[in-house]
């Protein structure tokens, strides 16, 4: 049986990077399986895929069941911080559904409703106010994957760009920062990042317990603000909306968006086109002749 003293540390933890009624969430969900499952600190990956299996089986939803995931995925990273088990049981388990190709353009955001993340967020500790600005400028106006932003050093911000480290799905790239995100961005960089700093790093966003934040982070981090949006809040569908919106909404070139996403291939960047108007269309056909003439 769990403590008291254990569930306020825990909740503490929860309240680092989410939403004070996201945390409480995250709390009932896990208070909830820990009472099913007693032993689920030493759960494997093959319990814990047996666990949303079985959900799955009676009928909860994909979305109800991600976000059980999410939680649980935080408390075993408590877990693993406060050194209670050797390794996370399912960092790496993912709940994928098969869904349909191509983008589902009813379902992006438009930039009017990913700026209102700025006023969404309120953190109660005042080292990471601008941090988490940091944190959204960089999904909403650079478009960046959640590996991404967990990668980007300090050395990566020079001369208001940001340097963004290419892989194996997408290439490295330099993108300037608006000027909006310079005042923040320098204040956490010359004053609260330095107090966070609790080892030595040159990763560029910290935790509040002052190491690296993780992908993982990142996505209960955005999660935590989902309750204002009827559509998917999460990085990878903040990075569609954000490359829809060079596109579809500035028009932006092709070539030029295929450079500022990091594609590796046009085709990765032609599918956001919006079809059906004569701008695109031509777009399109300037797309076909750079690659076939």
């Amino acid at each position: 049986m769990k403590t008291f003293k254990f569930y306020n540390e825990l909740e503490d933890y929860l309240f680092e990077y989410l939403t004070e009624q996201t945390g409480k969430s995250y709390l009932h969900l896990i208070k909830r399986f820990l009472r099913q499952f007693p032993g689920a600190d030493n759960f494997s990956l093959k319990e814990i895929e047996a666990y949303f299996y079985d959900l799955k089986t009676k009928g909860n939803k994909v979305n109800y069941r991600k976000v059980i995931l999410a939680a649980l995925k935080v408390y075993y990273d408590f877990l693993l911080y406060r050194k209670m088990i050797p390794f996370h049981p399912c960092k790496s388990f993912y709940i994928t559904e098969k869904r349909p190709s191509g983008i589902n353009f009813g379902g992006l955001l438009s930039m009017e409703e990913m700026e209102l993340l700025f006023t969404l967020k309120e953190n109660r500790y005042k080292n990471l106010l601008n941090r988490d600005k940091v944190i959204i400028g960089l999904l909403i106006y650079q478009g960046v994957t959640s590996g991404e932003l967990a990668n980007i050093r300090v050395q990566d911000i020079k001369d208001g760009t940001v340097f963004i480290r290419g892989n194996r799905n997408r290439l490295s790239r330099t993108i300037e920062l608006k000027s909006s995100q310079m005042e923040p961005m320098l204040n956490y960089m010359n004053e609260e990042r330095e107090n966070l700093m609790k080892v030595q790093t040159d990763r560029l966003i910290l935790t509040m317990r002052g190491v690296p934040i993780t992908v993982d982070s990142i996505h209960a981090f955005i999660n935590g603000m989902a309750g204002a949006f009827e559509r998917e809040m999460s990085p990878a569908n903040i990075r569609k909306s954000v490359i829809s919106y060079w596109i579809n909404e500035r028009g932006f070139k092709l070539e030029d968006v295929q450079i500022m996403a990091g594609h590796k291939y046009p085709s990765s960047t032609q599918k956001y086109v919006r079809a059906n108007t004569d701008e695109q269309r031509d777009v399109m056909t300037k797309l076909h002749e750079s690659i076939f003439l």
